[in-house]
């Protein structure tokens, strides 16, 4: 699948990613990098679990990712050759696969209020998840390991989010396809992308993109928790301890690179930690009895929600600041 690679084609190669990869986008009309989408992501996905409790939590949650997408779609519509641009790099064009994963999360609150409209959204953020996975596997499927990633999981398992709502339209049954497929991938690019970042240098502002590992294994669960037929409770058992591995392996690296400078690539912690979290409250439900959620996982859930939304509330008001002094910036500079 991937040809072989010598070192100085890795250094110039990864010198090249370092140059693309948006540290800040000072110059775009909306100052806005591309790794919003991962807030954006995090914070759909956190409204679809809280609808049903206290309804001034997801209508606060509800209105951070409506505002996230629309500072997304207005930098799309004011500089379209940039999300070209965007997605001729392989780390930037996975990054944006967090979009229509956050679209499906969107599409599935919105069908309790307007079912018509919700399906169209959600069909739509299927379809675009493709295009993008088309347009990614085209440019980037046969280069060397060392031109991916972790968001290359964004693109082939990030499909499971259709999977995750696609009980709210009925469409467990494409669910389980899509289950199969990205399952399929997840058996594939885990093991690469861990063996790619033990074994290849990666670029300081790439370097938070390591969060990403938390991001999969959940998903996948979530999406076997919803679109499977009974699932057999020792295999949402093991998922489920795969996914608690990878997000305490992730979890003190989160906190280590919010003491560093910023970088939009923190984002990574955001939808993974919170997905996480989502992951286990979900699987104590599926594997509790009587009615009753399982109590040690339930208390493991919360404690991993109350984390993953710290660390979220912290990495949005980080952006806010980022995106403000850029602002400042470009007002300075005009």
């Amino acid at each position: 699948m991937f040809k072989s690679y010598k070192n100085n084609r890795n250094t110039n190669y990864l010198l090249q990613q370092e140059r693309r990869l948006p540290v800040d986008d000072t110059h775009s009309p909306f100052n806005v990098p591309p790794a919003l989408s991962g807030l954006f992501l995090a914070f759909s996905a956190l409204t679809n679990a809280l609808l049903g409790w206290s309804a001034p939590l997801w209508q606060v949650t509800l209105g951070i990712a409506l505002v996230l997408m629309a500072l997304l779609v207005l930098r799309i519509l004011s500089d379209p050759a940039r999300l070209l641009s965007d997605l001729a790099s392989p780390v930037t064009g996975g990054i944006l696969c967090t979009f229509p994963m956050g679209l499906s999360f969107l599409a599935a609150i919105l069908q309790r209020v307007a079912a018509g409209p919700a399906e169209v959204l959600w069909a739509g953020a299927l379809l675009l998840h493709l295009v993008f996975l088309l347009s990614y596997s085209v440019r980037f499927l046969g280069k060397p390991l060392s031109t991916f990633d972790t968001p290359a999981f964004l693109v082939f398992v990030g499909p499971a989010a259709a999977a995750v709502t696609a009980p709210a339209f009925s469409q467990q049954a494409l669910g389980r396809g899509i289950l199969a497929l990205t399952g399929a991938a997840l058996l594939v690019w885990y093991p690469l992308l861990l063996y790619r970042r033990r074994t290849v240098p990666v670029p300081a502002p790439q370097a938070p993109l390591v969060g990403i590992f938390a991001a999969p294994l959940p998903l996948f669960l979530m999406g076997v928790l919803q679109s499977a037929v009974e699932p057999a409770g020792a295999l949402v058992l093991f998922l489920w301890l795969l996914s608690l591995l990878a997000f305490l392996a992730v979890l003190p690296m989160a906190f280590g690179y919010l003491r560093r400078p910023f970088t939009p690539a923190l984002a990574a912690f955001s939808f993974s930690l919170v997905n996480s979290s989502l992951a286990t409250l979900r699987a104590a439900v599926y594997l509790g009895e009587d009615g009753a959620a399982h109590p040690a996982l339930l208390a493991v859930g919360a404690l991993q929600l109350l984390l993953a939304v710290t660390i979220l509330g912290i990495e949005l008001c980080r952006f806010a600041a980022q995106l403000e002094r850029n602002s400042m910036q470009k007002e300075t500079t005009t």
